[in-house]
């Protein structure tokens, strides 16, 4: 009813079009999706497109592994609808239900291509184990940048994170990405 009324319509009307409440989150995870990834995926896309046509080595994961990174978590830091995003993302990973279905394409994209990264970095096959774990302590590390962004504002005793803060937020990651795979940050 309170989405109803926001909306402007009768709750009839969202039961009509959707179905249901969970038929009206899929919708809207759908949506975000839809209209909000595509600055990540836009991100890995190029990163892909560069590490595969220069040849997929060792030098040029460990050149685009900090670059991805360092874009990546500035994107979660400044881009608005990273918090909804984030959000929704989070409680699926810890409780999926349906909608994790529609988000983890999206996820596993990102996640792919790190372990990708990683793995030439590392001189180890990308599907194997440890560079998958290593692309999940990474990305992890880059999202609790925007779920915890609230705690790490209030012990900086920071607003928000402006474009200069979240400039130097996202070198630090980068580098510590870099040193987390054994190799200087470039």
């Amino acid at each position: 009813r309170h989405l109803a009324k926001m909306a402007g319509v009768n709750s009839a009307a969202i039961q009509y079009y959707f179905g249901s409440k969970e038929g009206y989150y899929l919708a809207v995870v759908q949506h975000l999706i839809q209209t909000r990834a595509a600055p990540v995926l836009g991100l890995v896309a190029d990163i892909a497109e560069r590490f595969h046509r220069a040849g997929s080595t060792p030098q040029e994961a460990q050149t685009l592994l900090p670059e991805l990174i360092g874009k990546l978590a500035k994107t979660v830091l400044l881009y608005p609808a990273a918090r909804y995003f984030a959000s929704i993302s989070s409680r699926e990973h810890l409780h999926p239900t349906k909608a994790y279905e529609r988000i983890y394409p999206v996820v596993e994209r990102l996640h792919r291509l790190v372990s990708e990264l990683a793995a030439a970095a590392l001189g180890l096959p990308p599907d194997s184990p440890e560079p998958i774990v290593r692309a999940h302590a990474l990305l992890g590390q880059v999202m609790l940048f925007r779920i915890g962004a609230t705690t790490l504002c209030r012990r900086l005793q920071w607003d928000t994170i402006t474009e200069p803060e979240a400039d130097w937020i996202a070198s630090l990651v980068a580098e510590m990405a870099c040193r987390s795979l054994g190799f200087p940050p470039p």
